[in-house]
């Protein structure tokens, strides 16, 4: 035998050892990932259809993780309920008739944990769902009655949607798709087509990068609408995109005079021009206006004694217009004071004028762009500046075990030299758990509470809100929430936050066997 060889019985008894120690691990990696998975928070990433008229009953698809089923459902309105149906990942959806129009929050949860919330929107009006296939004209789905509300899924690349319908010579279609409102990751278009296949219209962007399509068709036919859309974030291949939550919802109406943006209210309407081109204002003053033509410029004037301070600030974008407003203020010597363009996290615009002589202030509004249109509407406002604060938390969802503590940590704005210290307070908590460190100092711009449990805490998974309470001054409360907003968001989303957290509590011996099979 030759010296430093291996019995070849040797050989196959190693190898055999190490098959099935490579087979241990694997089923050890296999039965942990699948705990892990059992034991993992649901998932919610969007649900199909993404909303329902008010008064109606409708099953929907959750979309996402949703793991071990049935999963609890918790929603901020309470005439929206949501139960668990028979089939996995459906819920039956019963929308109370007195509910508001508008988005609403929903949430699933379960023993381990909860999801981040999905928005699930309510509208006045009939709704209907898209029909597969419908991915060119000559599969367009029909839509009989107007006005109406298309409920749509982009469900994987290159997918687009045709719809058709009849218009006489004359009239107005209005089209808005909510597709990056709802926080899908598409930035969606909507193509028109005349009766004989021809694009004839295009809408893309407005305040965010939703598209609303307003067009007057010039002839009787049948016509087409087309929705597709590309990847957000933005790559460097434009095909279309889609995915399995790429929900969109589209409102389609003859109702011409229906504005792109919010409506609201000002105590003065923007009058005629003045001999010298500038409106005369008492503050404090909140004005309507519209930049109407190319190069327009919109002049105001208001008085201020020196030392005085007044907050001027534009809204446009906020209230869901396209005019992306420019603010100039001049002294009364008529030198500039200030000019100012985007105010974070918004295109608006606001300055906090300190006098330093008396007159008149004058202030200009105009688009960066110097565009003009009847949507670009604004609403000006010049008041005293008020003390206040703005709250946010760093996430929304807490994970809280027996016998220890969790942080919640808050990022304080302060706005107009607010400068009174605050104290948090607490909506209704789980037994056993108590607040530490709920003093927050004067001029504070970071701050962080704690929570801890009892050793003998009962499980629980609950939503809570947080409020900062001043200690002295006004005493007034200022609600803590949590932003969608992020460096990638391209504009606002249809709830761009939420005062509602939500508070996970695992009792001792649960959070024992959780450890032991980590």
């Amino acid at each position: 035998m030759r010296t430093g060889s291996a019995h070849p019985a040797q050989i196959f008894r190693s190898s055999a050892t190490q098959r099935f120690r490579c087979l241990a691990f694997t089923l050890v990696i296999v039965l942990a990932s699948l705990l892990s998975a059992e034991s993992a928070a649901p998932k919610l990433d969007a649900f199909e259809p993404a909303g329902g008229q008010a008064g109606t009953t409708n099953q929907i698809l959750s979309v996402g993780k949703i793991g071990a089923w049935p999963v609890e459902i918790w929603c901020d309105e309470t005439g929206i309920k949501f139960t668990a149906a028979k089939k996995k990942n459906y819920f039956d959806v019963a929308i109370e008739k007195a509910v508001k129009p508008g988005p609403y929050l929903v949430r699933i949860h379960s023993k381990d944990g909860a999801s981040p919330t999905t928005i699930f929107v309510v509208s006045n009006q009939p709704e209907t769902l898209e029909k597969e296939p419908n991915g060119t004209i000559s599969e367009a789905t029909p839509i009989e009655k107007l006005p109406v509300v298309i409920n749509g899924r982009l469900s994987k690349t290159g997918d687009t949607d045709f719809f058709r319908l009849k218009l006489k010579k004359g009239q107005t279609i209005v089209a808005s798709l909510d597709g990056y409102s709802l926080g899908s990751l598409i930035d969606p278009f909507i193509h028109l087509y005349d009766p004989e296949g021809y694009d004839i219209a295009l809408a893309s962007d407005t305040h965010n990068i939703d598209p609303f399509l307003l067009h007057t068709v010039d002839r009787d036919g049948t016509y087409a609408l087309q929705v597709f859309a590309i990847d957000h974030k933005a790559s460097v291949d434009v095909s279309f995109s889609g995915n399995g939550n790429a929900v969109y919802r589209m409102t389609v109406t003859t109702a011409g005079n229906r504005r792109i943006g919010k409506p609201f209210t000002a105590k003065v309407k923007e009058a005629g021009e003045k001999k010298d081109g500038i409106q005369k204002l008492k503050v404090p003053a909140s004005v309507s206006g519209t930049v109407l033509k190319k190069g327009e410029r919109d002049r105001y004037s208001f008085p201020a004694k020196k030392g005085e301070q007044f907050l001027v600030r534009v809204e446009s974008h906020t209230l869901h217009y396209p005019l992306d407003p420019v603010l100039v203020i001049n002294r009364p010597d008529g030198r500039l004071l200030r000019e100012v363009d985007d105010t974070k996290p918004n295109r608006d615009a606001e300055y906090l004028v300190k006098a330093s002589q008396d007159g008149d202030h004058v202030v200009e509004i105009s688009d960066l762009f110097r565009r003009g249109n009847p949507d670009f509407r604004y609403r000006l406002s010049i008041a005293k500046p008020v003390p206040s604060l703005e709250a946010t938390i760093d996430k929304d969802v807490f994970e809280l075990k027996a016998g220890k503590t969790v942080d919640l940590k808050l990022k304080l704005t302060l706005k107009n030299s607010h400068a009174t210290a605050l104290k948090a307070m607490f909506s209704k908590l789980p037994e056993g758990v108590t607040v530490e460190s709920a003093e927050i100092k004067a001029k504070s711009k970071t701050a962080t509470v704690k929570l801890k449990a009892a050793k003998n805490v009962a499980t629980a998974s609950v939503p809570f809100r947080m409020e900062l309470l001043e200690t002295a001054d006004r005493k007034r409360k200022f609600h803590v929430t949590r932003t969608f907003i992020t460096g990638d968001s391209r504009g606002d989303y249809l709830l761009n936050g939420t005062p509602w957290l939500w508070l996970t509590v695992t009792a001792e011996k649960v959070a024992e066997k959780k450890q032991s099979k980590k």
